[in-house]
């Protein structure tokens, strides 16, 4: 639009940039993305929880060293999302970058209470 505004592109290589170019961003379009992302949050929530509970007592001494290397695994995958040049998903790559941030807290407080860490507030 700048570039038509000052003259430096015709008007029919306007309507060809911006019909490429246009982004249809609604309230409902961002509602359902993030909804897409809670849903999906939520799903490997109760995954990790069932797996940890059929585990037992062996999910206590696991856990810690499987969140670090989840939280590892989601840190590297966000972070490449995030900084990608072409910036198709910086959002999901911001999202899960936060994400595997709490899932790096989780991390160290099992590991606290694994070493004998006291659970009073």
């Amino acid at each position: 639009a700048d570039w038509g505004h000052r003259g430096l592109i015709d008007g029919e290589l306007l309507a060809v940039l911006q019909e490429r170019y246009q982004s249809d961003v609604s309230v409902g379009r961002v509602l359902m993305r993030w909804l897409g992302f809670l849903a999906v949050f939520l799903l490997a929530a109760s995954v990790l929880g069932f797996i940890g509970m059929a585990m037992g007592e062996a999910a206590a001494y696991l856990a810690s060293p499987l969140l670090a290397a989840f939280a590892y695994i989601l840190w590297a995958q966000g972070t490449r999302m995030a900084t990608d040049p072409k910036q198709d998903y910086a959002t999901s790559g911001a999202v899960l970058v936060t994400f595997s941030l709490m899932v790096g807290f989780g991390a160290l407080v099992t590991t606290y209470f694994i070493v004998g860490g006291d659970p009073s507030p």
